[in-house]
């Protein structure tokens, strides 16, 4: 379960009302080919069923092996990771579910790909990330899920 903190901070959304700090999140053991890595952040259940796609961060280095506690809600520093555009256009939104729901899941993906950090512009949505690995470029996926509640 993640605590308040980690809900999200959208004043425009009643139901996000946290700080925006993100989970800190780490991994291991990468596929051989892996350049880069792309990390998403998903809410299936959002949107009555049709989904909230709270995170896209793609260009990670293959060397990255962890982001600390409120590094994905903050502009990034160094070479750490290129922003896409979630569902509200921003980089990364904590989990706002409606409160009195039981507590919902929030899907981390962690894709390796064998793309060079460099290779996508800032700016892209999921679609648009997911279209870019098509080809073979996506190696392997893990996925790590939380769960949140007002």
């Amino acid at each position: 379960m993640l605590s308040s903190q980690h809900g999200g901070d959208f004043r425009k959304n009643p139901n996000c009302l946290g700080q925006n700090v993100s989970p800190p999140l780490a991994w291991v053991h990468p596929p051989e080919k892996t350049r880069s890595y792309v990390l998403l952040m998903d809410d299936q259940a959002g949107r009555g069923g049709l989904g909230v796609n709270h995170a896209v961060l793609y260009g990670i280095p293959a060397g990255t092996t962890s982001f600390a506690e409120g590094e994905l809600g903050a502009p990034p520093k160094g070479n750490r990771f290129v922003s896409g555009k979630n569902t509200l256009g921003l980089q990364y939104l904590g989990p706002c579910p409606p409160r009195g729901n039981a507590p919902q899941h929030y899907v981390f993906t962690l894709i390796a790909a064998d793309l060079d950090p460099a290779a996508l512009k800032p700016g892209l949505t999921k679609d648009e990330v997911l279209k870019a690995l098509q080809g073979g470029k996506a190696l392997r996926a893990a996925s790590l899920v939380f769960r949140y509640s007002q």
